[in-house]
């Protein structure tokens, strides 16, 4: 069941997503015509389109991700989603995987667009670039191998926290019917500052912090589900 509501989560947030990777793909496209036809007044406004776009994906990708947790659990759908036969933790994990899962193609697409354009617009900048792909040594491939595992482990971890203090604070929010949005906008700050507080108290490393402040607000989101939810 947790597969077949991941596919759907996947299905839902990808149809309203869509257009906006199709647009910071097709700007970066016409930025890389405009400089091939020597137009550099359009190629500004396009550039300037194409930041724009970017910055829409990402913050288009938490509203997206914010309104489906609230629409699917504390809306008028919330009375259909609590039917399915599935435990309130795995409906989390649905929509944390798939939340996750965007958030990372949004940025790896955003890369990959502005590397398109760094390097085909200046394709001086790996002339003379050498890539002693022979002299690697096992050592030297396994340092890669590990620094590039540590990358994806932090922006993963980083991801996570910032979409399960999201759920906490909608979820907190919630129990104040008559002001929940404010109620979820306090919970943030509140959440974003004992995040900090925690973490310098901790005093451990990054890695470590993340993956339990992940833990509390996790258990605060299926907590107030489970236990403390009305729908009337």
């Amino acid at each position: 069941m947790l597969i077949h509501l991941f596919k759907y989560e996947i299905k839902s947030i990808f149809r309203q997503l869509l257009p906006f990777y199709a647009a910071l793909i097709l700007f970066a496209l016409l930025e890389k015509v405009f400089y091939m036809l020597q137009m550099p007044t359009i190629m500004s406004f396009t550039a300037l389109f194409h930041i724009l776009i970017i910055a829409a994906v990402m913050v288009f990708t938490l509203v997206v991700i914010t309104r489906r947790f609230y629409s699917n659990f504390f809306s008028n759908e919330g009375y259909l989603t609590f039917t399915l036969p599935v435990k309130t933790w795995e409906l989390i994990t649905s929509k944390l995987i798939a939340a996750l899962l965007f958030a990372f193609t949004g940025m790896l697409l955003t890369f990959a667009t502005v590397f398109f354009l760094f390097v085909t617009i200046n394709p001086d900048i790996l002339a003379g670039v050498q890539f002693p792909f022979s002299t690697i040594t096992p050592d030297d491939m396994l340092n890669l191998t590990t620094h590039f595992a540590a990358f994806i482990y932090g922006t993963l971890m980083y991801d996570a926290t910032a979409i399960l203090i999201i759920y906490a604070s909608v979820s907190i929010g919630h129990l104040s019917r008559e002001h929940s949005i404010f109620c979820a906008f306090a919970a943030f700050f509140g959440l974003f500052i004992f995040g900090q507080i925690f973490s310098f108290v901790l005093g451990a490393n990054y890695y470590v912090t993340s993956l339990l402040l992940c833990g509390i607000f996790f258990i605060i989101t299926n907590y107030i589900l489970s236990h403390r939810l009305n729908l009337a």
